[in-house]
């Protein structure tokens, strides 16, 4: 029994969430997939993998993509404006003086770049 729910883990995972799923949300089209699923890894368990992998890389797409969107809207909808309101409502204007960075007119030779240490 142990070694059939080693092989068959993701199988009995996958039946398990969509009978959540069905107890959450009360639709029996989840009702409908638990059963096919389950019938379906009792009596052709190969098919039911293969199905499993097709499923687990469509979920994984659809993850990956609304991740990408979620990212992209919390870029667009609080990043931007906050730095534009930023850029708006800030006092000090930055001159050269307050930069960090110091000009150096200063020519480099073939030496300077042998022994750098």
């Amino acid at each position: 029994m142990k070694e059939y729910i080693k092989k068959y883990k993701k199988n009995l995972l996958q039946i398990i969430g969509l009978l959540g799923g069905f107890l959450i949300f009360r639709k029996y089209f989840f009702l409908y997939l638990t059963i096919f699923s389950t019938f379906l890894l009792i009596f052709l368990p190969k098919y039911s993998n293969i199905i499993i992998e097709y499923t687990d890389k469509i979920i994984s797409f659809i993850g990956n993509f609304i991740k990408s969107f979620l990212l992209f809207l919390f870029f667009l909808l609080i990043i931007i404006p906050i730095a534009y309101f930023k850029k708006i409502f800030s006092k000090k204007s930055i001159s050269n003086e307050d930069l960090l960075y110091i000009n150096k007119n200063k020519t480099y030779c073939k030496s300077d770049f042998e022994k750098m240490w």
